[in-house]
């Protein structure tokens, strides 16, 4: 994965599709700008914990 600074805000979005499906086995077409993770991609609280983790490694910024 690359470093969040070079891209722009439609890679970012493809980056993070890529990690959720990868991550927790979602479908492309679940995740869209709006989707709720709890609400609609069903992820419970390690879901969010394994995803700000991955995040953190994508950004190189503490998410708390």
């Amino acid at each position: 994965m690359r470093t969040v600074s070079a891209l722009s805000r439609e890679q970012i979005f493809s980056e993070l599709t890529r990690e959720l499906c990868a991550l927790f086995e979602l479908k492309p077409e679940q995740i869209t700008p709006k989707a709720r993770l709890y609400d609609d991609l069903d992820l419970d609280s390690i879901d969010a914990v394994d995803l700000a983790v991955r995040l953190q490694d994508l950004t190189k910024k503490r998410i708390k």
